[in-house]
């Protein structure tokens, strides 16, 4: 787990509040981190690439400000290098 990934998980609880999150391995299958976690009764999954995770610290990549408004709305999403978009469960 890289930069990227704590830097989603630090920008999810800034949002969320305290959460535990699930997960946190990396998925070759998949190519990224999967984070899971629950609030308010509704079941949240964050998939984050592994490109998002090794590029976080070369400034080079999506912001995160708008992270948790997208999760609130799609409850599953992946952040890659260059969007943050929605995930097909």
């Amino acid at each position: 787990m890289g930069m990227g990934v704590e830097a989603v998980q630090t920008a999810l609880s800034s949002g969320f509040g305290p959460i535990q999150f699930r997960g946190g391995r990396y998925d070759p299958n998949s190519g990224s981190t999967g984070l899971a976690f629950d609030w308010q009764g509704d079941h949240y999954v964050v998939l984050v690439s592994r490109e998002f995770d090794d590029d976080y610290l070369s400034g080079t990549t999506v912001g995160l400000t708008d992270l948790v408004a997208k999760v609130k709305s799609f409850k599953s999403v992946i952040v890659k290098t260059r969007e943050i978009s929605e995930w097909e469960r």
